[in-house]
């Protein structure tokens, strides 16, 4: 729902550190000093960390991901030259959650001016909207999906009937059966034709609502120091009286967001709404 934040800078690493340690170390470069006890390593492999901020509470606040690309030439760590790293072309994508997100751009639209008449009221809206359909899009298909399985034992239940030799089952119960498994055939069809349709729904409410979101940016646009300060605040709110993210005093170039919306699939042009 938020931009991604691609951060890029050189960092010089250490070897031998543990990925729970670096990825502390490039978060206190590039976005907040975070403690180590709220940072998960959640995925590590050659030149890739994946991790999540946490809240108190262990939910996730903020995704990581982190991506090195090291030079050949090592770089001495210390003035007598004894302990070396190597420097690093280092990426950071910063995305906040669901959650997060959500109150950063509620809090966006409560700020609306004479410019941006009514942008709360139709981001509530276009939010709730896209909620409510993707809640009925899940209970859609999991019903179809019930529907399909009763389908499957009705039609099963109809071959073993059909088959035994017993005469009262074949005349009473083969009927039966049978209708059964077309009410289910019927009803799996039916919920897979409304699943689908749904989607399309779904593609629409995305839409209306990435006008929105891009209206709240262009209102105030969010910056990374900001974020990691947002971050602190909206754990206050939530209750848990905690300094996160003590966030960096300066933030130095190069800090560019470069994926400021990232792409959704099925997302088409904007139209005034």
């Amino acid at each position: 729902m938020l931009p991604t934040y691609e951060l890029k800078r050189q960092l010089v690493l250490s070897l031998g550190d543990s990925a729970h340690k670096v990825a502390g170390e490039v978060l206190e470069k590039f976005f907040g000093r975070v403690e180590s006890r709220y940072i998960r390593v959640r995925t590590q492999n050659a030149g890739v960390i994946l991790a999540d901020i946490l809240a108190p509470d262990t939910s996730t606040i903020i995704k990581v991901q982190i991506i090195f690309e090291a030079h050949a030439k090592p770089v001495p760590l210390a003035s007598s030259g004894q302990h070396f790293g190597f420097l690093y072309d280092t990426t950071v994508s910063v995305t906040p959650s669901d959650t997060f997100s959500a109150w950063i751009l509620s809090r966006i639209a409560s700020q609306e001016d004479g410019c941006t008449p009514g942008i709360k009221s139709r981001y509530e809206i276009a939010i709730k909207n896209l909620s409510g359909l993707r809640r009925k899009s899940q209970i859609f298909g999991i019903l179809g999906i019930v529907f399909c399985v009763y389908f499957i034992i009705a039609i099963t239940a109809s071959i073993g009937a059909a088959l035994t030799n017993n005469s009262s089952l074949r005349r009473y119960g083969l009927p039966t059966f049978i209708a059964l498994t077309a009410v289910f055939a019927a009803l799996s069809i039916a919920f897979a034709v409304a699943t689908f349709c749904m989607k399309k729904e779904i593609k629409k409410a995305n839409t209306n609502f990435s006008c929105v979101r891009s209206e709240l940016f262009a209102l105030h646009n969010v910056s990374v120091g900001e974020l990691a300060r947002l971050c602190n605040q909206y754990l206050q709110e939530k209750g848990m009286e905690i300094e996160l993210v003590k966030p960096v005093m300066e933030y130095e170039e190069p800090l560019e967001v470069t994926s400021a919306f990232p792409q959704e699939s099925g997302v088409g042009h904007c139209r005034p709404s």
